[in-house]
């Protein structure tokens, strides 16, 4: 078993979390300044659904990014296994607040995780 010798081996021993938490970071700070847009703007609600949407799969892609640029290669694999664990991560919290989730409206949420994942994975590894 691999042993940290500092704390700069924590970020190397685990490019998976560090990217789900980079992620949940920016989808909350993106989440906030919707809000702020949408208290202070006379935004229609009717588009939240899609802007929710669109945090989520730039939540994913910064994860991908993130992950991959940790690693420098295999960044569509990374990527995938972020938007993996994005969607399960969205489900559960689903699940814990009480919301129920359709079929159809979860399989629209692991693809657009997966293809958000995907594409910060390339992208993360390109540099």
């Amino acid at each position: 078993m691999k042993t940290i010798k500092n704390s700069t081996d924590i970020g190397k021993l685990s490019p998976l979390l560090t990217g789900i938490i980079s992620g949940v970071l920016f989808g909350v700070v993106m989440s906030v300044i919707l809000g702020v847009i949408y208290y202070f703007t006379p935004i229609k609600e009717n588009l939240l659904p899609a802007m929710s949407l669109l945090i989520v799969v730039l939540s994913t892609f910064w994860a991908g990014k993130t992950a991959a640029s940790m690693t420098g290669s295999k960044g569509l694999i990374l990527g995938v296994g972020i938007g993996v664990l994005f969607f399960l991560l969205i489900l559960i919290v689903s699940m814990v607040l009480g919301y129920t989730l359709s079929i159809a409206t979860s399989l629209k949420k692991l693809l657009f995780c997966l293809v958000g994942g995907a594409l910060g994975g390339i992208f993360g590894v390109t540099k």
